[in-house]
């Protein structure tokens, strides 16, 4: 299925049209609305070749995906998104052993710390006069929404009243994150919309004390689980995070540099189309801009990745609302699955 996939990509795909690759997307094992098996067979229908999930910090939903893609005839592609620094820089790994021992640390070390950075986002907003229950709105809603997903019955407060609650947290498949946190918020009655709880409040870098893993020490983890490392959504970075900024005790006054930092310690590429990109030019014209100069440079290739960062849901503004659709030059796509060796004629 893979070299017939990508035969066909190499002979008949219009130069600038190819819409089969999709590098970035979310499972309820993070903090999507769908399934593994939902979420390949969406890509399936929505004609995709090949389709990587890639939940934070997670891979526990791999296997399940894998399994449906296998069934759906789909490319999948084992990935997960990882946040670095101060979780304000996000990098997709892709094509990845998952039972490489440095994933499952990683995994096992991140999951935990959302839970604890849950825990104390709920106590400084309770401390603010926003109060919110890390048990009470975040936990159990998180719990019995994954499982009203599988087609399973919430859990009443009969059966969890004697579940402390790391028992609660240690049955949700996907990790804690921000937007569970919105979403109490909301259910609370702080805000009135997803977007309102992300600005009035996620976005307090005074109340995130979270330390991701460094992006040098994220990039080496990749490569040697066999992948490769992106760097998402980078206009985010350039857009919404004031500079100067401190990471892993440097300084760095622009994006621009710290782009090239993570290049030069052996990041692969930037995920550069994405849904609606097409509306904002000065922000690719940005990015091809400094391309263009570090690559007159340097002897190596950036590549350049398509993604949807697709959650199953318009949150409020934030995020794409389709799986797929990406338009993408053919030459690249065609680099991507030369160096994920998805090309096996």
């Amino acid at each position: 299925m893979i070299a017939a996939v990508a035969f066909a990509l190499v002979v008949s795909v219009p130069a600038e049209g190819y819409q089969g690759m999709d590098l970035h997307s979310h499972s309820y094992c993070s903090d999507g609305l769908k399934t593994p098996e939902a979420l390949v067979r969406q890509a399936k229908d929505a004609g995709l070749d090949f389709f990587a999930v890639t939940d934070h910090e997670s891979v526990r939903c791999l296997d399940r995906a894998q399994k449906e893609a296998d069934r759906q005839g789909i490319a999948l592609i084992k990935g997960l998104e990882i946040g670095a620094e101060d979780n304000s820089v996000h990098i997709i790994v892709v094509g990845i052993d998952t039972s490489h021992p440095a994933i499952v640390r990683l995994g096992e070390k991140v999951a935990g710390d959302h839970i604890g950075r849950a825990k104390e986002w709920a106590v400084k907003l309770t401390m603010r006069g926003v109060p919110i229950d890390f048990r009470r709105d975040i936990a159990i809603p998180k719990l019995n929404f994954e499982r009203k997903q599988e087609g399973r019955p919430s859990l009443g407060e009969e059966e969890l009243a004697p579940m402390s609650d790391d028992d609660i947290a240690a049955q949700i498949q996907g990790a804690i994150l921000r937007p569970d946190i919105a979403q109490a918020l909301l259910a609370r009655g702080h805000v009135s919309s997803i977007r309102e709880a992300f600005d009035r409040y996620l976005s307090d870098e005074s109340l995130n004390t979270f330390q991701s893993p460094s992006f040098r020490e994220i990039i080496d983890i990749a490569h040697g689980a066999g992948g490769l490392a992106f760097l998402a959504h980078p206009h985010t970075i350039f857009k919404f995070r004031t500079f100067p900024r401190s990471y892993s005790g440097k300084e760095y006054p622009d994006f621009e540099t710290l782009l090239r930092d993570m290049l030069d310690a052996g990041l692969d590429g930037i995920e550069h189309y994405k849904p609606g990109m097409g509306s904002y030019p000065a922000d690719s014209a940005r990015i091809e801009s400094f391309l263009k100069s570090y690559q007159a440079q340097t002897p190596r290739d950036v590549l350049l990745s398509a993604g949807s960062d697709y959650h199953g849901y318009d949150q409020g503004g934030i995020g794409p609302r389709h799986l797929g659709g990406i338009t993408y030059p053919e030459s690249e796509a065609r680099k991507v699955i030369k160096a994920l060796k998805l090309d096996r004629r």
